[in-house]
């Protein structure tokens, strides 16, 4: 929650809903460039506005989705080889 929490509210202020990219730091233009947050809040107002041009957003969202499944199912691979209890695994107790 205390990583979560943060990181919910960054990508919030550097989705553009709230502050037009114009106006934001060079901090929030770099998340708003490569968090998914960005590309869902203007591909919805190209589709409310009828203004079209939703592709390349869309395509980002699809690229950024793929790459975090990507880094997710390494991450399951890497922590799920062995047998043997290791990490945080081994501080968690299996009976409560």
């Amino acid at each position: 929650m205390l990583i979560q929490l943060p990181l919910f509210v960054l990508q919030i202020m550097a989705g553009g809903g709230t502050l037009p990219r114009a106006a934001m730091t060079s901090f929030y233009k770099f998340l708003s460039q490569t968090t998914p947050m960005y590309q869902n809040i203007y591909s919805s107002y190209n589709i409310m506005a009828n203004l079209g041009n939703t592709g390349a957003f869309q395509q980002t969202l699809w690229w950024v989705a793929l790459g975090g499944l990507v880094i997710g199912s390494l991450a399951v691979w890497i922590g799920y080889r062995g047998k043997e209890r290791r990490g945080l695994a081994a501080v968690i107790p299996t009976k409560f």
